[in-house]
């Protein structure tokens, strides 16, 4: 009975050849892998005589899904931006014009004000520009011109206050002034003779 014809004969034969196929489709794909090994040893700079020096082949495994790495990915970290801290501005008007002056008039500038000061005893106009308060360097101008006389004027990023400007203007009129970031005033001729 049981001969290679027999019902025990295809299968056989089927088997075989199945395994004959699995085993020329490993031989490649090593043959495939050590030529792929040895191709990237030559593209890294390795030394070909020396095949230790190759990385190792990719398992077929690691082929067909990538590596799931165990470590957590790391973000830069960012440090938080200090916050600058708001300060009141400890000055006055009067104290930066100095001692005689008074203020007579005010003009309001976003978060700034420009302050015109007169001193009757000297004859002589100051103006400031002023923040309340400040959390750093603020950008400020102050300017006064006398009429038929002198003209002055002071920009530029400061942390309270831009000025003091003052001019000899007994007799005669004025256009004063500032400017913040958000706003820009200038007045017409005007406080003439004081």
């Amino acid at each position: 009975g049981a001969g290679p014809s027999g019902p025990d004969g295809p299968p056989r034969r089927k088997s075989r050849t199945g395994l004959i196929i699995g085993a020329v489709v490993a031989g490649l794909v090593v043959v495939g892998a050590g030529i792929g090994a040895l191709a990237a040893t030559n593209d890294s700079g390795g030394d070909p005589q020396n095949p230790a020096a190759a990385p190792p082949p990719p398992t077929p495994q690691s082929s067909h899904r990538p590596k799931r790495s165990h470590t957590p990915s790391r973000t830069p970290s960012r440090r938080p931006t200090p916050k600058k801290t708001v300060r009141a501005n400890p000055y006055k008007p009067q104290r930066l014009c100095g001692s005689g002056y008074r203020v007579i008039d005010t003009h309001a500038l976003g978060e700034a004000r420009t302050y015109l000061l007169y001193d009757a005893k000297a004859g002589t106009n100051c103006v400031v520009t002023m923040v309340s308060r400040s959390s750093g360097k603020v950008f400020l101008t102050a300017s006064l011109v006398v009429k038929g006389g002198d003209r002055e004027s002071r920009s530029g990023a400061f942390p309270f206050y831009a000025g003091p400007i003052r001019l000899p203007a007994r007799g005669k009129c004025v256009m004063w002034g500032g400017a913040s970031k958000s706003a820009k005033w200038t007045s017409g001729w005007s406080h003439c003779g004081k």
